[in-house]
């Protein structure tokens, strides 16, 4: 049964590319990458947040080849990650999702959660949210862009030496 208050996936982007400015989208490994990147100084600019609609080969852990399931995804801080998570886990091998020594459904919908192959990268996402789920990640959205702010200021400052 579909949830009447969830937000689909083309719903988010827009949403996404609304409200955040200096931003591109790209499709990168089968997922929708929105990159930050004004004026388009940087061959890609600095991802921030992916919007990701199908299983790959070596990520399966959220079962997003079911109808209208889709997986948001960004990057935070380490002291935020942990606030949320606690210790951020290990680089997982290829094939397999981090593991945390306790058990995770990487499947469900609308909670959030740490990302199942980049959570040791402080990566966070949520599969499928509600309209409510999606503003309380908004906040973390938030984060992430302004951490691909700096991220780029410092690239293009690089640049110019």
């Amino acid at each position: 049964m579909q949830r009447i208050d969830k937000m689909e996936a083309k719903e988010v982007i827009d949403f996404l590319q609304d409200k955040y400015s200096g931003i591109i989208l790209k499709e990168v490994y089968r997922e929708k990458t929105l990159f930050y990147n004004p004026n388009n100084i940087l061959k890609n600019g600095v991802y921030f947040c992916t919007i990701k609609e199908s299983d790959g080969p070596n990520d399966k852990q959220s079962n997003l080849n079911r109808e209208n399931v889709y997986r948001l995804s960004c990057g935070v801080e380490s002291s935020c990650y942990e606030k949320l998570f606690g210790k951020k886990p290990t680089r997982a091998k290829k094939g397999e999702s981090i593991n945390f020594g306790f058990d995770v459904k990487f499947d469900c919908l609308d909670v959030i959660m740490p990302h199942p192959i980049y959570a040791y990268m402080c990566w966070i996402c949520i599969s499928s949210p509600s309209k409510d789920r999606f503003l309380e990640f908004l906040e973390f959205v938030d984060i992430s862009y302004n951490k691909a702010k700096l991220k780029y200021d410092k690239r293009c400052a690089n640049l110019s030496r």
